[in-house]
Order: C-alpha cells, then structure tokens, then sequence
C-alpha cells in the first residue's frame, strides 16, 4: 500500500469517526432535551391558579395548590412527565389494547384481560365513581393530557413507534385491575394444579395422598386438622374430575388452560410483575417505642423493574396534606401518611376468585347447564387492534359466574383454528362438553377509590378502618397508627363464604352448590391496641378459630415468626430497629431442617461435601459476607431437594409449572420435609423405595458439584452475592443488549432470600440457571407519627422512568446499602430540600 493511499484511508477513517461521535453527540442531545422540565414557570390551561411544584434531590415532586382541582390537574401532569410510558403501558394492558401498538404477538395479553373484566370496558366502570371523586379524576386527566399534548414525549415512544391517545378519567380505573391480577394468587395457583391433578387418578389411595401434597389446601396444613381435601369425599369428581385417559377433546381443553397460563406469565415478563405478592408490615403503640410514640413500617413484595411499580409523591392544599405511594396513572396515594394517620397494606393472601366448570348442550354452544336445564350465555363480541395487521375478533361468552376462559385459546374442541365460530361437526362429537367459567372479586363490588378517597382524610385509626371497609378486592391487611399513639389492623377485603367447599379447585357450575354467599363479617379480622402494644403481618395464615375457610395462599410463617422475634428481644423498640427489620436476611427454615441435615451420614461424603456441611451446620442462618459458603449452600441444596423430590411424579413440563406457585411449593415443602414418611420421597420411576434422607443425600451432593461447578473449590470464594444477583429491567431492555446496555441497570450482588424479613426472590429453579432475583421490597417505609418529617422512605430505583434522567436510578445505591431518605413533609423541610421549583401559571 502507498503511502498516499494510506493518507486517504486515514482521514477517510478519521472523518467517519467523527461524524459517528457528532451524530451520536447530537443523539444525546436530542434525547436530553426530551427530559421534562423541572424548574422555572410554564402557562397551562386547565387550572384557576398558580401551582407549586418542588422536587427533591431525588426529584420526588411535592405539589401545592389552592384547591383540589388544581392539585389533581398538577399530580396527573407530573407523573406524566416520568412515568408516561409506564401509565400508557398500564392502561393498555388493562384495556387490552397492547397488540395495537407492540403488534400480534401480545393477541394473547389483549384476550387475556378482555376476558378477566368479563367485558367491562374501562369507560363503563366510571359510572361508579362518586361525583366529587370523578371531579378529580377529571382534573388529573387534564393534567395528563396538557403534557401529551404540549411537552416533549419520552424517547420510548419514538422506539415503539406510537403517540399517546389522550387520557381519560376513567383510564384511572386500570390500576384497579392491574393490582388485583396482580396481587391474585388463585388464577395460577388453581388451574395449575387442576391442569396437574389431571394425571392421578382415584382409584388409588396413594396416588390421592400424594396429589394432596403436592397441591395442599389449608385446612390439611392445620395443625388440628387432618382432613386432606381429595382423599375424604370418594364424590369428589362432581367437584374435580382426574381422569388417566385423554380424549382429543380433553387434551385440547388442557390446551386451552395453558394458553391462559401462558397469556398472564407473557404479561408480567413484559411488566415486571410476579407471581410473589408478599409484603410485611408492623406497628409498635406509644408505650412500646422509645420515643413514647406510635411507629409504623411497611415494605411491600412486588417484582423489581424500571421504573419501579410505585411512584412518590407529596400532595397538600387545604385541607389535604399527604404523602406516600401510588401507582402511575392511578389519582390515589395508596401507601402514606397525612398528618394525623399513617397506614400500610401487605396482600391478605385471600382466594378471591373461583373456577366453574360449565357443561354446555350438546350442540348449543353458547348454552350451559343451569339445574336441570340450559341458559343461554350473554355474548359480548370485540375487536382488538393489531400492529400492521387486520383486528382480530375475540367472542366473550358470558356465564353466571363470569366468563368463559377457554376462549382465549384460538384451539376449541380439536379445531385447529376458530374465527368467531364453532365448528358443530367437532362439537356433535362430544356429549356436554365442559368449560371453565371465572369468577372474581374484582368484578363484583367497586368502591375502592372511594376508600382511599377516605384515607386522605381519616384523623384516627377507627377513620382508616372505617376507610378499608370500601375495599372489596385485592383484599389487604391494614396496619395503621395514629399521632395518639394507637395502632391497629383491619383486613380490607370481601371474603366470599364458601359453604361445604374451599373453592381450590374447579368447582361444578350446574349445580348450584357452590355459590358465594355474602362477605365474612370483617370485624373478625380487627385488631386495635393489643395488650403486646405491636402489630405484624407478613402474608400468614389469619387466625386458624375462624369458623369457615378463608384460603390457600398463605405464605410460609417464617417472616412472620421473625418478626416475632425481634418484638419480643426488646421491651421498646426504634426506628433503628425497624431499620434492621427492614434489612433482616436470618433464613429462619434452616432451623427446622438443621436437624435433619445433621443426619446426614459423612461417611457418603468426599472430603469438599464434609467441608460444605460442616459449614452448613454452624450457620447462624443469616446471608451475609460473613457466613460465605453457608447460604449457597443451603439454598442450592433447598433447589435440588425441591426438583427431586417432585420430579419422579412431574414431567419437565409440569414441574415448570408447579415449581412457578411459589406460595404453594413452599408450604409443600415444609410439611413434605417434616414427614419422614411422605410418599413423594419414593421416586416411582427408579425400583428402589426412597426415604426423606435418601433425597437429602442425593440433593447435597448435587448441590456442593453444583456450587464447585460455579464458584470453584474454595468454599472461602462461594459467597452468596456472587450467585444472587439483581438486575433492574425496563420493558424495553428485554429486547435486545444494546437497548439492555441503555436502560437495565446491574447485575448487583445482594444478600436476602427466600424466608427472610428482607426478601430476594429468585426462580425455584436455580440449580440450572442464575439465582437471579425479580422480585422483592417495592418500597420500604418508616412512619414516626410524633415527627413525620423524621420518617424515612426509600424505592428500590428511582422516581423517572427516562433512563438518562438523574432520577431514573439515583435510589438504587439506597435501596441496596439498606439505607433510606428523609421523608420530608412539612413545608419548611419541603423548602430545606428543594433542588428544582416549577410553577404551573393559568394560562392568560
């Protein structure tokens, strides 16, 4: 090559580069300059009066208004600003509109909750709300729709490519819906287990016992009672039916169950939602705090994503100061404190929905069995919008329990595909086939916008138990305090009575039998001032005297059993304390199965595995730096005893899906450990008969080969954090790495873990992948009620939801050192704080 020549390649070279760091210079301009404006004045139209908006260091905005209806125009306007995208998200999922605007593969997701509201469209439920509360939804909405219309739109929507379509006030519904599938532990509890059953039959005992421990109800857990659900009544297949051989029309119906299954796990991987739903929360009264003053705390355990589920925000006008917690799009803050009352919510695990099976006439289709004769289903026709393809029709078949969700699926009765038809040849084939119907809670009564209407404004704790009577579903357990130093609990929620049945398993429709009866009396569940002077839930089992059943999705007692602990270690207790509460990782299982792990015999071991589990056995159950080898040990070895205890009775397939009901399999586990005799232990595909201590064995040797494998030989070098990881996720960082570079955040090492006060949820599957964690603390909170603004609050991300924005990951550094931020509340520590001031000026 001449030396000319290589001139020109040069600056041929040298010139693109620079061309390539101008555009990309320019690029980030561009996308800088969509941030939304935080400081100086804006005239808007919408409101009668200036507004104030000012933000902190971590850019969590407090409004100040002079009347309500220009504080709600302002609090649409600012989560617009950083979350539009996210709200847009929100209602599109509940709507059933996500196809319109990410194409044909979110069909399933639309025809997922076009089904769950039993076609009730968003707009319709508006006519629920009060006049007063549809004033502020109103107000928000304007707010909303004056930033879509007049201020730079987020980069993503360039990326999707979409605009916005103007908000409406009863788009502000969505949440409800979003946080009651959210939060609903039946939808995949029961059917899984359903779609499992299929393949035990009743013929055999053992094959019934065994069922009933892998999918156990509550009232078998019961320390006083013995009854397994399957095993008692030989009638029990008018209630379920378990059959060994398939018919074509079986299997597609099966099919059908796993396309709804299918459908919500495709929803909350593109959300960040899981399966989890846990939470805990405790309060201490006067004369049990240091301070001589009511304290309140709460974390609430949801799946981690960016932005994260909750955006802060601080509201105040006459006669309204309040801060804490709300979900974008949503004009409510659900979590918080005003200046009188602070209140927290952990899920109440209740079942509050069911499954019917419906027999439909032999060939009247949209005909099911009603008693002794046939009703005609009501039939609700829509269309859903699809990216670059025609709309596709979804026929929603309406029963008396709710609608069918069979019709999801596009398979129906061995067709391979339907049209808004049924095929009658495939149907004359099948005398009474059999459908499932859903009924939901959240379908039925709807007030809770006007219970959290009345939080805003409760002066006492009998004010917020008065309020969490308006809650219907999700159903919540309220803890609350007040500046009088009073505490108490409430369960915000209906519970349906369920007379001779649990409800844990699809139940006959035609019958008649099984029907909900009224809500339980909620003053059952009410608790104010105990003797012990502290209140805690963490998502246990509530009292085991009430007369009918309640549930089957408990969580384990562990967190709970914690918190008893440090209650009872301290005769006062402090917001330090709370603070250790908060960031507790001690795994209180270990201490029911270190007995049994001693029983290992060390003569089967070599000489690493005597190493591990002599670890192993001095572990004071806490995951920290300085326990190393003890916690990945012990929870490599929970995963293989999980897999192998349950994998000679389940298939690939099946133990996908079982392993997936977290709440389930942990309660499973611990009684199927505590029982040296449990049949599951017998593996039926090896000739030999195994006992609990041969799956033990087998499940420490994988896990040490397993560990070894990952972290190498020196158990000095197998800390937790190096397996456990969290990575912050945004929707569109599940696409592709390079947009993953941009807007996901870690992997970062963390501590914690399942049965921990500080929970890091991972996928029971860990011993085949990374124990990477999804889900955990959504928030921690910290209420002093003598001093608010000396409470403490921290989320586990950030208030933005533009990854180039300071504020769309500043709190992770917080969240993940177990640190918080000041609550700040009153005006002069509001002012003391403010970094950004922007004024919302009526338009002239």
């Amino acid at each position: 090559m001449n030396k000319k020549l290589s001139t020109i390649i040069t600056y041929t070279f040298a010139v693109f580069l620079v061309l390539i760091l101008v555009l990309a210079l320019g690029l980030y301009i561009w996308i800088k300059s969509l941030l939304p404006q935080y400081k100086g004045s804006i005239e808007v139209k919408g409101i009668s009066n200036d507004v104030e908006i000012l933000r902190d260091k971590y850019g969590m905005p407090h409004i100040y208004a002079d009347n309500k209806l220009n504080l709600y125009f302002a609090f649409g306007y600012v989560v617009a600003q950083d979350r539009l995208l996210q709200m847009d998200l929100m209602r599109r999922t509940a709507a059933g509109e996500l196809a319109e605007v990410l194409g044909e593969k979110l069909i399933p997701v639309d025809k997922l909750f076009r089904t769950l509201k039993a076609g009730h469209r968003l707009q319709d439920l508006g006519k629920y709300l009060t006049p007063e509360i549809k004033a502020l939804y109103q107000a928000y909405a304007k707010g909303v729709n004056y930033f879509i219309k007049n201020r730079p739109l987020p980069i993503e929507f360039s990326l999707i490519g979409y605009k916005p379509k103007p908000w409406h006030y009863s788009d502000s519904i969505a949440p409800h819906y979003h946080l009651n599938w959210m939060l609903n532990n039946a939808f995949y509890t029961e059917l899984s287990c359903y779609l499992i059953s299929k393949k035990f039959n009743h013929s055999g005992n053992r094959a019934l016992k065994t069922f009933s421990e892998l999918c156990p109800s509550f009232k078998s857990l019961s320390p006083n009672d013995t009854e397994i659900l399957i095993s008692k009544n030989k009638n029990k297949a008018s209630v379920f039916n378990i059959t060994t051989n398939k018919s074509k029309q079986s299997q597609t119906k099966d099919k059908q169950l796993f396309a709804f299954l299918k459908a919500d796990a495709q929803a909350r991987t593109l959300l960040g939602i899981s399966h989890w739903g846990g939470s805990n929360s405790w309060a201490i009264s006067a004369n049990k705090s240091e301070q001589g003053q009511a304290l309140l705390a709460n974390d609430m355990h949801l799946g981690f994503a960016l932005p994260g589920i909750w955006y802060e925000v601080h509201l105040s006008s006459p006669n309204l100061n309040i801060s804490g917690v709300t979900i974008a799009g949503a004009p409510h803050i659900i979590v918080g404190s005003n200046t009188k009352t602070a209140w927290a919510f952990t899920n109440g695990a209740i079942d509050d929905s069911d499954f019917y099976i419906e027999k439909l006439h032999p060939t009247k289709p949209d005909y099911y069995k009603v008693g002794n004769g046939y009703k005609k289903m009501r039939i609700i026709k829509e269309s859903i919008p699809v990216k670059g393809k025609k709309d596709v029709t979804l026929r929603l078949r309406l029963t008396r329990h709710g609608p069918i969700i069979n019709d999801i699926s596009t398979e129906i009765f061995g067709a391979k595909k339907i049209q808004g038809q049924v095929f009658k040849k495939e149907l004359k084939k099948v005398e009474a086939e059999e459908v499932l119907a859903m009924r939901w809670m959240a379908n039925e009564k709807f007030e809770w916008h006007i219970g959290l209407e009345e939080l805003s404004r409760s002066e006492n704790i009998d004010d917020v138990k008065k309020a969490s009577r308006r809650f219907t579903s999700p159903a919540q357990n309220f803890v609350y305090a007040d500046k009088a130093g009073n505490i108490g609990s409430s369960l915000g929620g209906c519970v349906p009575k369920r007379n001779g049945f649990t409800g844990f398993f699809p139940l006959d429709g035609a019958s008649g039998r099984y029907e909900w009866g009224p809500c339980l009396d909620r003053r059952l569940f009410d608790l104010k001032n105990p003797k012990r002077a502290w209140i805690g839930t963490a998502n246990e089992r509530h009292s085991s005297k009430l007369a009918r059943f309640i549930s089957n999705y408990y969580s384990t007692p562990y967190r709970s059993m914690r918190i008893h602990e440090f209650m009872n270690e301290k005769e006062k207790l402090s917001k330090k304390d709370f603070q250790l509460m908060h960031n507790d990782t001690k795994v209180l299982i270990f201490q029911e199965w270190k007995p049994i792990l001693e029983k290992i015999d060390s003569k089967k071991l070599n000489n690493i595995e005597k190493e591990a589990l002599q670890k192993l056995l001095s572990w004071d159950g806490f995951t920290n730096k300085k326990n190393k080898p003890a916690a990945s040990i012990f929870f490599a070895l929970w995963s293989h005893i999980l897999e192998n205890t349950f994998s000679g009775y389940l298939n690939k397939e099946e133990l996908k899906l079982y392993l997936k009901l977290r709440m389930t399999v942990s309660n499973a586990i611990r009684h199927i450990m505590a029982n040296e005799e449990s049949a599951l232990f017998d593996n039926p595909q090896t000739q030999q008969k195994e006992k609990r201590m041969d799956i033990v064995l087998l499940s420490f040797k994988q896990a040490i080969s397993h560990l070894e494998e990952k972290l190498g030989s020196d158990l000095e070098g197998w800390d937790w954090g190096k397996i456990h990881k969290l990575t912050y996720e945004h929707p569109l960082g599940k696409l592709s790495p390079l947009l993953g570079f941009l807007y996901n955040r870690g992997p970062f090492p963390v501590n914690g873990g399942y049965f921990s006060l500080n929970p890091m949820i991972w996928s029971f599957l860990g011993s085949k992948q990374a124990y990477d964690v999804y889900a955990g603390a959504s928030m921690r909170y910290i209420f002093d009620l003598e001093d608010i603004d000396s409470s403490l609050r921290v989320i586990p991300a950030g208030i933005s939801g533009n990854f180039l924005s300071p504020h769309y990951d500043d709190q992770i550094p917080l969240f993940l050192q177990g640190k918080y931020r000041p609550f700040v509340f009153s005006r002069s520590k509001v002012i003391e704080n403010t970094k950004h001031r922007l004024v919302l000026k009526p338009a002239k």
